[in-house]
């Protein structure tokens, strides 16, 4: 079962692979796979306005990673505010409850997965002593949720051991960006500087050297400081900051792809097509029709 939505200023994926409908609501729990990915989805500005609330938990465990916006999560009681860069997971027969800010910021990627091997999975993430865990944000970790949500809702040949073995690059991932998580947080200022500047001015052309120059370092150094921040290359940064500016333009306005391209700073509509496609595995044009019908 898959759904997606997407309307002006709104987007919402959603992908499952439950053997029944019934499921939904409880979840599935499995002791006879090795890991079962149940569904995955992501709230994009289009998130739940109520609270939604599971006395009894659920079957299966729920790990999130909430990329931006606020939201409120409440564990056995314990009242959590969830920022931007945070992780959270939930074991199964968890009472929790939850609720987001409608602030237009909303971006959350969440998976349902059982299995025998869940429980040492879990067990790496227990060792923190926490369930909410701040490791910062990076563009790859919603990459790995894009790519299981696209196996759920295709149901090709082998589907689940291609989400199984993306999950487990997810949490592999995550486990090497807890371990940086110190690291990161004594990162120069100017790295975040640098960042904010890539966020206000991605429409106009942006240079490395006038990054690491404002920074005041080499691009060497600039370099490798910013890819221990950000988990990636600064023009890799740059390229997906503009792709993800994109993706909401191409399916929340009616725009032609040549518009879309010169407002998220490409030079011209066929790099930015082949640009696109190399991340997204489809044109910007087959992307807006397969998620707006358009």
């Amino acid at each position: 079962m898959s759904a997606q939505h997407a309307s002006r200023g709104a987007y919402f994926r959603y992908a499952s692979a439950y053997p029944s409908i019934a499921c939904h609501g409880a979840g599935y729990a499995s002791e006879q796979d090795y890991l079962y990915i149940n569904s995955a989805g992501i709230y994009m500005k289009d998130c739940p306005k109520n609270i939604y609330s599971h006395g009894d938990g659920r079957k299966d465990y729920y790990l999130a990673y909430h990329y931006g916006g606020h939201m409120f999560l409440t564990i056995d009681g314990v009242r959590h505010e969830v920022k931007p860069g945070d992780l959270f997971l939930l074991y199964p027969g968890q009472p929790h409850t939850y609720w987001y800010i409608d602030d237009g910021k909303i971006q959350n990627y969440w998976i349902h997965f059982t299995g025998y091997a869940a429980r040492s999975i879990v067990e790496i993430f227990r060792s923190q002593g926490q369930q909410i865990i701040s490791i910062g944000k990076y563009l790859e970790n919603n990459a790995f949720f894009n790519r299981i949500i696209d196996e759920l809702e295709m149901k090709n040949s082998g589907f689940q051991m291609m989400c199984v073995g993306h999950f487990l690059q997810l949490i592999a991932t995550l486990i090497r960006q807890m371990q940086n998580t110190d690291k990161t947080a004594q990162c120069n200022q100017a790295i975040v500087r640098s960042i904010q500047y890539i966020r206000d001015n991605y429409k106009e052309k942006i240079l490395i050297t006038d990054l690491a120059k404002e920074a005041s370092m080499n691009v060497k150094r600039f370099t490798a400081e910013f890819s221990a921040y950000t988990g990636t290359l600064p023009k890799q940064y740059i390229v997906m900051y503009r792709i993800e500016q994109a993706i909401g333009l191409i399916t929340s306005q009616n725009i032609s792809m040549s518009q879309a391209a010169e407002m998220v700073g490409f030079d011209n509509q066929m790099y930015f097509s082949r640009i696109f496609k190399r991340h997204m595995n489809m044109t910007p044009s087959q992307y807006k029709k397969k998620y707006t019908g358009r």
